[in-house]
C-alpha cells in the first residue's frame, strides 16, 4: 500500500476514498482493513495521518541487516547491498 501510495504522491496531491483503497487493495468494502493497514503503516513510520488526511513519506531508510535476512529470497537478492 506504501509504495502505491508514494507512486501516486510522486504526481502531486491524490485524493482516494476509502472504500476504493480497500476495494484497490482486495480487501473487498472493509473500512476496518483499510484502516487497520494505515494505522499499521503509521506504526512504521510509514505514513502520518491528520484526520482525514494520510502524509507519505517519499523515501524510506534502508532495511537493516536483521530486515535482509527475514526477506524473501527473491527480494533478497535484488535488494541492493
Amino acid at each position: 500500500m506504501a509504495h502505491r501510495f508514494a507512486t501516486y504522491a510522486a504526481d502531486g496531491p491524490s485524493v482516494w476514498p476509502l472504500v476504493d483503497l480497500a476495494q484497490t487493495f482486495g480487501l473487498g468494502q472493509s473500512l476496518g482493513r483499510v484502516t487497520h493497514t494505515l494505522d499499521r503503516l503509521v506504526r512504521f513510520g510509514i505514513v502520518a495521518r491528520h484526520g482525514d488526511t494520510v502524509a507519505v513519506r517519499m523515501m524510506l531508510a534502508p532495511l537493516t541487516a536483521r530486515q535482509r535476512v527475514r526477506l524473501p529470497g527473491y527480494l533478497a537478492d535484488t535488494y541492493p547491498h
